[in-house]
C-alpha cells in the first residue's frame, strides 16, 4: 500500500501547485499510478475522491489526471488495461462534478471528450452520452440513460475479454469433454467392433475452435441486437474469428494428413 500512499501524496500535491499544471507534473502523478498497478481500485477512488472535493479551479487537472493514467496504461497494457474500465464505471458522477469547475474551464471538458472520441479512449457510445450530460446535466433522463449505457459497455467490454481469454486458454474440463467428443465421432466412423481411438491434438483442437466460434457468434449476434456493439469492438472481433478460422484450416489440413498417411500404411 506505500505505493498507494505515494500515489495520493502526489496527487494532493496539485493543491499547491501553480496553474496550470505542468508536463512533469502530469507524468510524475501518471508514473505513480502505473506503480500502484496491483492496487487500481484504490488509485480510482483517490482520483474519483480528489475531483469531488477539489475547488473549482482544480476540476480540470483532476480530468487530466485521469486522461493522463488511461491513455498511459492503454500504451503500456493494451487489453489488459484495468484502469480504463475502472474509471469507465463512474464517469457519468465524475462529469457531473467537472461541471461545477470555473465557467472559463468548461470548454476543456468536452475538448477532452473529443479527444478521447477520435483515439478511442472509451467506447464511442460512453463519450457521447458523455456530451449529452454535459451539456443537459440537470437532465434527469439524460443521466439515467448515460449511466444505462456505461453499465451496457462495461458488460460488453467484459464479454470480449470473456472470450479472448477463452481464445488463448482452454480450460481442462473442456479439453476433456472434446477429447471425448472427437474420440467417439471417430468411434463410429470405424468398425463396430473396433475400440475408439485416442482423439488426436488436431481433433481436439478443432472441436474446441468450433465451440469457440459458436460462442463468439452468439456474443456478437446478442451486442448488435441491442446496438451496443462499438465498431472498434466489431473490428476485434473479426480478427479473433479470422484467426479462429485460421487455426480451423491448420487443425483440418493436420487432418487430413494423419488420414493420408494411414492409409499409405
Amino acid at each position: 500500500m506505500e505505493h498507494v500512499a505515494a500515489f495520493t501524496v502526489e496527487l494532493n500535491s496539485l493543491k499547491e501547485t501553480q496553474l496550470p499544471v505542468s508536463r512533469k507534473k502530469m507524468a510524475s502523478i501518471t508514473r505513480a499510478a502505473l506503480k500502484a498497478l496491483k492496487f487500481y481500485k484504490h488509485i480510482v477512488q483517490c482520483v474519483e475522491k480528489f475531483i469531488i472535493r477539489c475547488p473549482p479551479e482544480l476540476k480540470i487537472p483532476g480530468l487530466y489526471v485521469i486522461d493522463a493514467i488511461v491513455r498511459q496504461s492503454q500504451s503500456c497494457y493494451h487489453e489488459k488495461d484495468v484502469y480504463g474500465p475502472r474509471f469507465m464505471r463512474n464517469l457519468v458522477n465524475i462529469f457531473l462534478s467537472l461541471i461545477q469547475c470555473e465557467e472559463k474551464d468548461k470548454p476543456m471538458i468536452m475538448r477532452v471528450l473529443y479527444l478521447w472520441q477520435r483515439s478511442s479512449v472509451f467506447p464511442s457510445q460512453v463519450i457521447q452520452s458523455l456530451q449529452n450530460v454535459v451539456n443537459d446535466p440537470s437532465n434527469i433522463s439524460v443521466v439515467k440513460q448515460a449511466n444505462m449505457i456505461v453499465t451496457a459497455a462495461m458488460s460488453q467490454d467484459f464479454e470480449i475479454k470473456k472470450c479472448s481469454n477463452e481464445l488463448n486458454s482452454c480450460p481442462a474440463d473442456l479439453t476433456q469433454d472434446t477429447a471425448f467428443m472427437a474420440s467417439e465421432l471417430g468411434a463410429e466412423k470405424g468398425p463396430l467392433i473396433s475400440q475408439p481411438k485416442p482423439a488426436t491434438t488436431a481433433e481436439t483442437q478443432l472441436i474446441q475452435l468450433q465451440i469457440m466460434q459458436q460462442r463468439i457468434a452468439e456474443q456478437s449476434a446478442l451486442l448488435n441486437q441491442a446496438k451496443m456493439i462499438d465498431p472498434e469492438v466489431r473490428s476485434q472481433l473479426r480478427t479473433l474469428m479470422a484467426q479462429l478460422n485460421q487455426r480451423r484450416e491448420e487443425a483440418v489440413a493436420q487432418l487430413a494428413e494423419g488420414k493420408t498417411e494411414e492409409e499409405l500404411r
